[in-house]
């Protein structure tokens, strides 16, 4: 009979959760393609990552990424690539459960080597004789 008097508590707290208003996370998502500028093929293996947090995603074989879990603000999203020139899209404001689709279009990185000029001379070699 010691526990008689410890039913109560639980269903205090119980009733308690119950009474609280239950709100879902809202979480949103950007998603979009990668692909090259000229070309208009797809990117596969870019980067894509949301500055100043730690979310980021790699483009599939058909260039597409997705990034969830992101709460309602305003984002800058950048995307980078090998050969590529890096690429930042600013402002991109979600709000109340939103996809937001974000395209980019990725221009080759033209990288120049200046001129190498190669010279040689001649030497004469003596040869000593013992």
């Amino acid at each position: 009979m010691k526990y008689k008097n410890l039913i109560p508590i639980p269903l205090a707290i119980l009733f308690i959760l119950l009474a609280l208003p239950i709100h879902a996370q809202r979480t949103n998502i950007i998603q979009g393609t990668v692909t090259d500028a000229e070309t208009s093929h797809t990117v596969r293996g870019a980067a894509v990552c949301v500055l100043g947090t730690s979310l980021r995603a790699i483009t599939d074989d058909q260039g597409h990424y997705c990034i969830e879990n992101l709460q309602d603000g305003t984002y800058d999203i950048q995307v980078s690539c090998a050969t590529y020139a890096k690429q930042i899209r600013q402002n991109i404001v979600l709000t109340e459960d939103e996809t937001q689709n974000v395209d980019f279009r990725l221009s080759r990185l033209v990288i120049e080597i200046p001129e190498i000029v190669v010279s040689a001379e001649k030497v004469e070699q003596t040869s000593r004789s013992a």
